[in-house]
């Protein structure tokens, strides 16, 4: 009587795998064993004797494995004979986890920002996707980058995702989309009517930033008549103070005039580089001869009446 003994491995992971021995014929003490160690019996026999299948965990990714089977074939003459399967090689394949990649966005400025990834493997061909385009970092291979991204526009949008590929089995793993907003120049707002009883001039801005000076500018076309400096403050109400000399030449001007639409021009900069400005029209109305004696009085300049 001749009995065969088929040894089938199958669902390979990197960790695990199954193994199943088959014979034509009932048998008992179906055992594997594997790499030649020791022999150890089937957990799942089949009730019919016919076959044996056993699920083998926690096994080491990238590895080779020899696995062997046999079972006991009880004869009609009483005889037991052991049937042995022809031995199976496998290779288990590499973990095909994908890296886990973290993207932080720091040091936003008008025109650049610098964003450093972070991977829970070794990685390479790090890229930084900016609105759908995509950057290279400088080659290497590392768990942590940092990129230093430029040339980009003042009060604009930028969705940024990193991805990289884990060295170990060259698959690619991308972090979540981080949206940052690039400050600007600051936006003048209003600006409330002169009153030449002062020197101060009461407007209100909105900042994107801080850290930035402005400069105030009140302009007829393009002659400058008064230039307020090494202002600063975030969004909301702001105060310039001219001089009394200041005052007197923007009054002295008006007066020429009886009425003119000035321009008030915020400049917005950073050090001494000029980041952008806004502006708004405002009508300037000289006052009465009268006030105008009132106002100055009050300084000891003056007036031309």
């Amino acid at each position: 009587m001749s009995t065969q003994l088929l040894l089938t491995v199958y669902d390979v992971t990197s960790d695990s795998f199954k193994i199943k021995a088959e014979a034509d014929s009932a048998c008992t003490d179906w055992l594997y064993r594997i790499n030649q160690g020791t022999w150890t019996a089937f957990t799942t026999p089949d009730g019919s004797g016919k076959f044996a299948i056993e699920e083998l965990a926690d096994q080491v990714e990238n590895s080779t494995y020899l696995v062997e089977a046999k079972a006991t074939l009880t004869v009609a003459e009483g005889d037991d004979i052991v049937i042995i399967a022809k031995p199976v090689k496998i290779t288990t394949p590499k973990n095909a986890t994908a890296p886990t990649i973290t993207a932080e966005i720091v040091n936003v400025t008008e025109d650049s920002f610098t964003v450093s990834g972070i991977s829970n493997y070794e990685c390479e061909n790090w890229i930084c996707i900016i609105n759908g385009v995509g950057q290279f970092f400088p080659p290497g291979k590392s768990s942590s980058r940092i990129l230093t991204v430029k040339g980009l526009s003042q009060k604009t949008s930028y969705n940024v995702q990193l991805s990289a590929q884990r060295v170990y089995n060259q698959v690619v793993g991308q972090s979540s989309v981080a949206s940052i907003e690039t400050p600007g120049f600051t936006e003048l707002a209003s600006v409330d009517p002169i009153n030449f009883a002062s020197n101060d001039i009461t407007m209100s801005w909105v900042a994107y930033a801080a850290g930035y000076t402005h400069k105030l500018l009140i302009k007829d076309e393009n002659k400058i008549i008064v230039t307020i400096s090494d202002l600063e403050g975030l969004s909301g109400s702001q105060t310039a103070t001219m001089t009394a000399g200041q005052r007197k030449a923007l009054l002295d001007y008006t007066i020429l005039r009886q009425s003119f639409l000035a321009t008030i021009e915020l400049q917005t900069l950073k050090g001494n580089t000029l980041i952008g400005s806004s502006s708004v029209d405002l009508a300037i109305e000289a006052l009465s001869g009268a006030m105008l004696t009132e106002v100055y009085d009050e300084d000891g300049i003056e007036l031309l009446i």
